[in-house]
């Protein structure tokens, strides 16, 4: 294990513990001003927020892009210094954070017994996200997970996902166990917005790119006949939460195929531009989203590593 994995392990640690001291409230206006002031001294993955918001809005103005860089840094930092005082963090208090929470559509789904997959996306904060609806539903829910590099740190964030009952599953797990989650009708979360390797994902359209997409969530769902929605949190101007979830019809698409698996891929990704676009400042701009993409439009065929032409 490296060294620099246990300095910042226990960096993590006492920043936790510093910041539990105070109100989440003013944990929040902090992390607003330390994103400021990042976005204006650090040049912390700048460039590859610039390269994507000039892939996905070629037509706004340097002026816009500037401020959505700037919100996206802000962003990061609220939903960082959260992430560090959910050790310290109720449930109650965790609800009193939401203030649309409603889960009538998530709780219909679960009501029919055949599963649900929620697909959402690295936007506002996904791991509040996650808690919220593993503390009030009355199944048991999981979230599929990448381990991250630092295992002291990967371990730590799991210990949080237990505490608010969801359950990480690494990436690579049998498909055999998702399945019989499923199949008792549990709760089985997805992020669908990183770049996927192309040996395992569609070419879809996000963001008029034809790029690779994770198509786990569309093939679990046509597989097993589970119900399906894409479902987020979203921050409004006093920093609390609202839920938005929408069921993805997919009753059209009868047989387990590419073709079916590509165009339900395709009904998710649209979901996520939709909103991303309605709120871009709250997505993950810093990630590298479109590394693996046929093209600018949907009819070229070559395939070519995108960090190799822009991320340099």
């Amino acid at each position: 294990m490296k060294i620099s994995h246990k300095i910042i392990y226990f960096l993590f640690i006492q920043l936790s513990v510093i910041i539990s001291f105070f109100p989440l409230d003013v944990v929040r206006r902090f992390a607003v001003i330390l994103g400021n002031l990042i976005y204006l001294l650090l040049p912390i993955r700048k460039k590859i927020l610039k390269t994507n918001l000039d892939l996905c809005y070629p037509e706004k103005d340097k002026k816009w892009k500037s401020n959505i860089a700037r919100l996206a840094y802000v962003n990061i930092c609220i939903v960082i210094l959260e992430i560090l005082y959910m050790f310290f963090l109720s449930s109650k208090k965790l609800y009193s954070s939401v203030i649309n929470g409603d889960l009538s559509l998530i709780q219909d789904c679960i009501n029919k017994e055949k599963g649900l997959i929620i697909a959402s996306g690295h936007y506002s904060n996904w791991e509040y996200f996650g808690g919220y609806i593993a503390t009030q539903i009355p199944v048991r829910a999981s979230c599929i997970v990448k381990t991250q590099s630092n295992l002291f740190v990967n371990e730590r964030i799991n210990y949080l996902r237990n505490k608010f009952k969801y359950q990480a599953i690494e990436v690579g797990v049998s498909l055999r166990e998702v399945y019989e989650r499923l199949k008792k009708n549990e709760v089985i979360m997805m992020l669908i917005d990183q770049s996927a390797h192309p040996d395992y994902s569609s070419y879809v359209n996000f963001f008029n790119v034809n790029v690779s997409s994770f198509s786990g969530a569309a093939k679990f769902a046509l597989k097993y006949k589970t119900e399906l929605i894409f479902a987020y949190f979203r921050r409004d101007k006093n920093l609390k939460y609202n839920l938005y979830s929408k069921k993805i019809d997919f009753s059209d698409l009868k047989e387990y195929n590419k073709e079916n698996i590509d165009e339900l891929t395709q009904r998710l990704q649209n979901s996520l531009e939709e909103c991303i676009r309605e709120e871009p400042s709250q997505w993950l701009w810093f990630h590298r989203r479109f590394k693996n993409i046929k093209s600018i439009n949907a009819n070229a065929t070559e395939v070519f590593d995108y960090s190799d032409s822009i991320y340099r």
